[in-house]
This record gives structure tokens, C-alpha cells and sequence, in this order.
């Protein structure tokens, strides 16, 4: 129909995406010892704006979810819980 747009999804930007947030959350932990997490959240945004600028708007908001939820995780004094 002419109406429809297509549907199918670059499904390896997503991956991409991934990849970027992963490599940005290994960055991040070899550098957490010497700067505050405020600091380190700039490496995420690096990785956002380079997945944004690439990728596109999807894999973008799916990176940004991913650098939250990596960061919480992972990056936090507790390193298996989402809070303070």
C-alpha cells in the first residue's frame, strides 16, 4: 500500500549502538578511580552524541537507555543496585 511506510529495522545499528555504550562503560571503569561519576558521564554522552551523529535517533535513545542503565549498574559504589 502507498501508504505504508517500511517497516523493516536496521536491527545492526542497534547492535552498534551496544557496542558504543559497552566500549563507553569500559572506558569509564578503567577511569572511575581517578575521576567523580559526574565526570565519567561525559564519556557516555561522547558515545551518545557519536551513536546520534551514525546511527540515527533510534539507536541513539537505545544507546542513552543503555548508558543510564550501564552506568547505575555498574559504575555506583554498591555495583549490583540502581540506588544510592
Amino acid at each position: 500500500m502507498p501508504f505504508m511506510r517500511d517497516s523493516s529495522i536496521a536491527w545492526s545499528r542497534y547492535g552498534w549502538a551496544a557496542g558504543i555504550v559497552a566500549l563507553s562503560t569500559g572506558v569509564a571503569s578503567l577511569l572511575a578511580a581517578r575521576f567523580e561519576l559526574t565526570n565519567l558521564v561525559m564519556i557516555y554522552l561522547l558515545g551518545v552524541a557519536f551513536a546520534g551523529m551514525r546511527l540515527g535517533r533510534g539507536p541513539a535513545v537505545f544507546a542513552v537507555l543503555l548508558s543510564v542503565l550501564s552506568r547505575g549498574f555498574l559504575l555506583r559504589a554498591g555495583r549490583a543496585s540502581p540506588s544510592r
